[in-house]
């Protein structure tokens, strides 16, 4: 009988473990189907490059591209379709938030110094590294603001404020909130890409 009680005895010791194992990660797959996280990326703003072309105008801060985030997350790029014929241009890429551009608050801006001599296409701002947060639900202006005429910008004719141009000077910080610019029916080729 006591060799029997000692035999079940070291049985369940030897055997606890691999139960315990299983159970285990049992519970920890569970855990891990139920708890996991869906992540991707999101893309607001105009992703097919509009049909007409027109070089830009100096010291205008231009808002275009109002679109809605569906989801919470970074900013990673911001983008914009344009061709460009000088080295030495310069320009600035950004984003408001607000439903009305009059009183969007701004999120932030960076400058894409120099983008040079390149054909017409989606050039991106890495802006990755800003942290600038968007909001499921919030409504996004995408802007740009350039220091001559070589950049040629994309556009489609859409509905009366499809965008707005304020007077910006290039070496000026960008005003929060963008303010009273007039409206227009242009809608820029800009679009930004959230990671959430």
């Amino acid at each position: 009988m006591k060799k029997l009680y000692k035999l079940s005895i070291l049985l369940l010791i030897l055997l606890f473990p691999a139960f315990a194992f299983a159970g285990g990660g049992a519970t920890a797959m569970m855990m891990g189907a139920s708890g996991a996280v869906a992540s991707g990326t999101e893309t607001i703003g105009v992703e097919t490059p509009g049909g007409t072309a027109l070089a830009t105008s100096a010291g205008y801060l231009i808002l275009s591209a109002l679109d809605t985030a569906a989801h919470s997350g970074t900013f990673q790029t911001i983008s914009m379709y344009f061709a460009c014929s000088s080295a030495s241009q310069d320009l600035k890429l950004g984003l408001y938030d607000g439903a009305t551009a009059s009183t969007a608050a701004l999120v932030g801006y960076l400058e894409y110094a120099n983008p040079g001599v390149v054909a017409a296409g989606w050039h991106d701002l890495d802006v990755s590294g800003q942290g600038w947060s968007a909001v499921a639900g919030h409504s996004y202006w995408i802007g740009y603001n350039t220091n001559d005429t070589a950049i040629n910008y994309y556009y489609d004719e859409s509905g009366a404020n499809s965008g707005y141009a304020l007077l910006q000077t290039y070496t000026n910080a960008w005003p929060d909130p963008y303010g009273a610019g007039s409206g227009g029916t242009k809608l820029r080729s800009l679009k930004a890409t959230i990671a959430y």
